[in-house]
């Protein structure tokens, strides 16, 4: 096997890495679309504002395309951290294409000053025996966080929502609820920031070794243009103290995108000092009530939370949200970093 760097101005090669990506990802969730198609994920990849990536390709010596390799390096925190993530397609492996590629990336990611390295196996079967488990476990990774993933079903049944209206009312007496679509309002942006600054800080990270992830009002107009480009639409609300004019709640919806029916729920965040007073779901509900007579308004609904997260699980259940997949997320530290640790 060969093992190669794929350049971003090479389209037949990033086409290759495109492909094994994406069989990977079909056969850990069927029937899911993939998050951006092959033109859309070579845009994303360009921008290196936040994070600088470098990708590889393994083929065989007949030329078939038979591993792919990405390593992320984020550049603004977690100076230390390189993710990485190895796909072999079925039909390869057993044949030590994917620890030729990993030990690659590790050497990659070592070479720039990369000493804590994060990976995941995930799928509607992942399990911690299942054979990427075995892999990573294999390769001097060990088990850091469990995430689950739930869906939800739409539409809500009326007597879900009026249940929930009910629950929630009365904290609606000292916010007022704002919905936008695709851009937040300038008046709102920064604390929509704070928010979503927030929420990397307080998510539970199990043994995962990271910093919060700063964001300004330029990272979330950045993130609203991805979206943009993988032509998810972007639909929010939130709660606005009536004390401050401050966001002190948000959540957020990307809608499927044209012959697609999975929406994705993304962060629902509510500001430390107002919690208590079901914001959580007076935001979510107002926003699924948005969609629903939205001409895209999903069959499904996926969100993500840590095994951990009670509070956020037992919100997402109240909905009707159903476990249908797990992510394991993995770490190995590298002997330097040991070192520096117990100095």
């Amino acid at each position: 096997m060969v093992i190669t760097e794929v350049e971003l101005t090479d389209e037949q090669a990033f086409n290759g890495w495109y492909e094994v990506v994406q069989d990977v990802w079909t056969d850990a969730w069927p029937g899911d679309p993939p998050w951006a198609g092959v033109t859309e994920m070579r845009e994303l990849l360009m921008d290196r504002e936040y994070n600088d990536r470098a990708l590889f390709v393994g083929r065989t010596s007949s030329g078939d395309v038979a591993g792919a390799a990405e390593v992320g390096m984020p550049k603004k925190d977690n100076l230390r951290v390189a993710n990485l993530e190895i796909s072999v397609k079925a039909s390869f492996r057993g044949q030590g294409i994917g620890r030729a590629l990993l030990d690659l990336a590790e050497e990659f990611a070592a070479d720039n000053n990369r000493t804590i390295l994060h990976s995941s196996t995930s799928g509607r079967r992942a399990t911690l025996e299942s054979r990427d488990a075995r892999f990573a476990a294999a390769a001097g990774y060990a088990h850091a966080r469990t995430e689950v993933r739930r869906e939800l079903r739409l539409p809500l049944e009326p007597a879900r929502i009026e249940a929930l209206e009910l629950q929630s009312a009365g904290a609606s007496t000292d916010y007022e609820l704002v919905s936008w679509w695709r851009r937040c309002p300038d008046e709102l942006i920064e604390s929509h920031a704070r928010l979503v600054t927030t929420l990397t800080a307080d998510e539970p990270h199990g043994e995962l070794d990271v910093e919060t992830e700063q964001f300004d009002a330029e990272r979330v107009r950045r993130w609203e243009r991805d979206l943009e480009t993988i032509g998810r639409e972007l639909v929010c609300t939130g709660a606005v103290s009536r004390a401050t004019g401050q966001l002190a709640a948000v959540t957020e919806i990307g809608l499927p995108r044209p012959g697609e029916d999975l929406g994705m729920q993304f962060a629902t965040v509510v500001a430390r000092e107002h919690r208590g007073h079901r914001l959580g779901i007076l935001v979510k509900l107002a926003n699924l009530k948005l969609i629903a007579e939205h001409d895209r308004l999903p069959k499904r609904l996926c969100t993500w939370n840590a095994e951990s997260n009670d509070h956020m699980i037992r919100v997402n259940e109240e909905f009707g949200f159903e476990v249908t997949g797990m992510a394991f997320n993995w770490q190995k530290t590298s002997s330097e970093e040991l070192a520096e640790s117990v100095r």
